[in-house]
């Protein structure tokens, strides 16, 4: 009988918790999130989530994502980043229409992932004023400290003839890596006489890491860059 009520007991413990859309708390944390508090939408998609392990797959998970995003909300913005399968963000980040005003939006309201968004959509399109306004949220997004936005700030200066040092080194040595790579930033550095940058490269090379990545593992080259940079140093001195 003791085994039983064991069992049961485990059972009951491991059973998914109860569909929170209609809750009270998921009623109100919608209604939040559309007066605008980013935090309130990605909280309610969690609740809509517990017990109901498809809700991230529903339109209105989405629609959720998307005001979070509006608003600022940065984990709701990387939402829109996925890339397997399935992926019910893909319908949005796929409408260049749609999908470059929410991130303008989100880049004002605070989301350093929505100003690399932005910039990275203007980049690409390249269309009348595009590459300003790339400048500008690849800025903003950089000096918030995401080395994504770093990245693509460096590309449109490299594309404008601008002055790309000093984004390229944020780009090599943000704080927040993201999912670009960096070690082309860092080399590109490097070869300009950045000592810096051939140590956080060497430093890449050694542990076969860049930022998120995975990077081939090169000591030999390594061993260069850091030759390279005690050259360097010398130089300075």
């Amino acid at each position: 009988m003791r085994l039983i009520a064991f069992i049961l007991l485990l059972l009951g413990l491991s059973a998914p918790a109860a569909a929170q859309v209609g809750t009270p708390a998921y009623i109100e944390h919608v209604a939040r999130c559309e007066a605008g508090e980013g935090y309130a939408c990605a909280y309610a998609a969690q609740l809509g989530q517990r017990g109901d392990q498809t809700f991230w797959l529903s339109d209105e998970q989405v629609r959720l994502r998307i005001l979070g995003c509006r608003f600022g909300q940065d984990g709701s913005c990387w939402k829109f980043e996925r890339i397997g399968r399935p992926n019910p963000y893909a319908p949005m980040r796929n409408d260049r229409g749609a999908f470059l005003p929410m991130v303008r939006e989100g880049c004002r309201n605070g989301s350093d992932m929505a100003c690399f968004q932005a910039a990275r959509e203007l980049f690409d399109r390249n269309g009348p004023g595009d590459l300003a306004e790339a400048l500008e949220h690849g800025e903003l997004g950089c000096v918030r400290g995401f080395s994504d936005a770093c990245a693509v700030w460096t590309d449109v200066l490299v594309a404008t003839g601008g002055d790309a040092a000093p984004a390229r080194a944020e780009a090599c040595f943000g704080n927040r890596p993201g999912y670009l790579p960096k070690a082309p930033y860092c080399e590109a550095g490097c070869e300009a006489g950045d000592r810096e940058a051939c140590l956080t490269l060497a430093t890449m090379l050694e542990r076969g890491r860049d930022g998120a990545l995975h990077l081939h593992r090169d000591t030999r080259r390594a061993r260069q860059l850091r030759t390279l940079a005690g050259t360097l140093a010398g130089a300075a001195d």
